[in-house]
């Protein structure tokens, strides 16, 4: 997220370009700073809370959002999903790491994309179901969001004929934002204690049930 954010604010795709033809140009005097915006983080599970643990290091001012606070989140302030509305036109970024639930299916819509700050970036590693694309494909035509990272959409694979791939405003990874060569080594500690856990017949570490994902 922090890579997608700063290629974009940076405008890096013009280096790149000019690289394939070999031209030396510096491009416009537009790049943007992290140090000094505004990120807006919606779901502070584990990976909300690391993405504003990295973003205010950069200098960024974070608002997180979550449904239950519990007072120590790594962010600047905390509001609940009844306030999103409220913050959205605060934020430079605006990154969708809440679970997928009948509560957030299409939570970034018309009305979503209308509040959003021009000049603003959207990331979403959430899942494709927080975003109605539609309407996000009408928005990027619009400027508000001006650039859209996506590592999930609402169907995957995502079809060849879908506009995402084309748009020139946005920006897709195959679902891969977590994933690395150490991935495995981060979740197998877990597995393991869990495995112990329910050998002894203990409670598990972080256990869902059915009524879980009903709810």
């Amino acid at each position: 997220m922090v890579w997608a954010v700063l290629d974009t604010f940076l405008g890096a795709g013009q280096w790149r370009v000019a690289q394939a033809e070999s031209r030396w140009e510096r491009g416009g005097t537009g790049h943007r700073e992290v140090a000094g915006s505004a990120w807006l983080v919606v779901g502070m599970g584990a990976i909300g809370g690391e993405v504003a643990r990295r973003a205010r290091a950069l200098g960024a001012t974070v608002t997180g959002v979550r449904r239950h606070p519990s007072g120590d989140e790594p962010v600047d302030r905390v509001v609940t999903p009844d306030g999103l509305l409220s913050a959205v036109p605060e934020a430079d970024v605006v990154v969708l790491s809440a679970p997928a639930s009948r509560a957030t299916r299409h939570l970034a819509d018309g009305a979503f994309f209308a509040a959003m700050r021009p000049g603003s970036v959207l990331v979403n590693v959430a899942r494709g179901e927080l975003v109605d694309e539609e309407a996000l494909l009408a928005a990027l035509d619009l400027g508000r969001p001006a650039a859209a990272v996506l590592d999930v959409a609402s169907t995957e694979p995502l079809s060849v004929a879908s506009p995402l791939w084309r748009h020139p405003l946005v920006t897709l990874t195959p679902h891969a934002s977590g994933h690395t060569g150490t991935t495995n080594a981060h979740y197998l500690p877990f597995v393991e204690e869990n495995l112990r856990r329910y050998l002894a017949g203990e409670p598990l570490r972080q256990e869902r049930t059915l009524a879980d994902w009903r709810t």
